[in-house]
């Protein structure tokens, strides 16, 4: 398992297909009846990038960064555009002496239980475009905390009191993905003199991967 911490996918895509995957075993016995149980606690993402015309020097870098990824071997970081965000958020609670906590997401719906999201790839700029805190519903100041953009952990610089809540925002966060295929086909229609040209790049199917 090997991860490029910070790096992120190099190109611009023009679309991005995101699916979110759970795994279900469905047992179905012999008067029909099913058993169903969840195999996964956390779901796994999957997205098909997707480009229009390309040209040679886009080309050339997507090759470059197959190459330092070893194909499928080296995880790295993509903007999920369809949830990449964190509202306001109570990620713990004090109790006098605790001053690290996690970032999360939850996602809550009608009647069904709601599902926490631990996330670990804030994107690394404190302030405006990072991570805000608020203890006890007041704001601190970047210089009261810090966070971790290979952990999400945020670290306070003074234990809340007891019962007072901690909540988090973020404005923008990455999935660690890895390419689904060790191999990178590129087809060049149009290669002019001055070694410029125009290329149809193939969609590239990136997966989640856990615990990086």
């Amino acid at each position: 398992m090997s991860s490029a911490y910070g790096t992120l996918y190099p190109l611009e895509v023009s679309g991005l297909n995101a699916t979110t995957r759970y795994h279900t075993s469905v047992t179905v016995g012999m008067n029909g009846q099913e058993v169903r149980n969840a195999d996964w606690e956390d779901p796994l993402m999957a997205y098909d990038a997707s480009f229009l015309v390309r040209t040679l020097e886009d080309a050339r870098t997507l090759q470059t960064f197959f190459h330092g990824t070893k194909g499928a071997e080296q995880s790295f970081l993509i903007k999920d555009v369809t949830d990449f965000q964190i509202d306001r958020t109570t990620i713990g609670t004090g109790n006098g002496a605790t001053t690290t906590f996690q970032l999360i997401k939850i996602y809550s719906q009608g009647i069904f239980p709601s599902y926490t999201r631990t996330i670990t790839k804030p994107k690394a700029i404190e302030g405006v475009g990072g991570v805000r805190v608020w203890v006890n519903s007041s704001e601190l100041s970047t210089s009261q905390f810090s966070f971790s953009s290979t952990t999400g952990i945020i670290t306070l610089s003074s234990a809340p009191a007891n019962g007072h809540l901690v909540e988090a925002s973020c404005d923008e966060f990455y999935v660690p993905v890895r390419f689904e295929s060790d191999e990178l086909p590129i087809d060049v229609f149009q290669y002019l003199n001055d070694d410029t040209g125009l290329v149809n790049l193939p969609n590239q199917r990136l997966l989640e991967v856990r615990g990086e």
